[in-house]
């Protein structure tokens, strides 16, 4: 269904960094950073014990958000196949008149869209 060039999961999330850093493990002992969660540029400079906690409980749910991308790729695709194989009938799954469930279809569509968006 995708044509899947990203860093194989599973991703971690790593906070020795003063702020969140999403990581694939490491290589040649050094770990590979998928996402830095950075301070913003107008924060630069400050000491992250005086950002306010929204601010780090937002980068920290961006972080879990981000890490777990790669499995929810996965389940993206497992979905969709599933679909296919209870719902498409007849000819392509790409066009809704095989479809038993117009519904199913329209989840499908959702499916393909958002792991097209993440494979672009």
């Amino acid at each position: 269904m995708t044509n899947r060039t990203f860093t194989a999961g599973p991703w971690e999330i790593e906070d020795d960094f003063h702020t969140p850093c999403v990581t694939a493990g490491e290589v040649d002992g050094t770990d590979w950073i998928i996402c830095d969660l950075g301070l913003p540029c107008d924060l630069v400079g400050l000491n992250p014990e005086n950002l306010a906690q929204h601010i780090l409980d937002e980068r920290s749910a961006n972080a879990r958000l981000i890490a777990a991308a790669p499995l929810l790729l996965n389940a993206v695709a497992d979905a969709a196949d599933y679909l296919v194989s209870v719902y498409a009938q007849i000819g392509s799954p790409d066009s809704p008149e095989g479809w038993s469930d117009p519904d199913a279809y329209g989840t499908y569509q959702v499916l393909v869209a958002a792991a097209a968006k993440a494979t672009a």
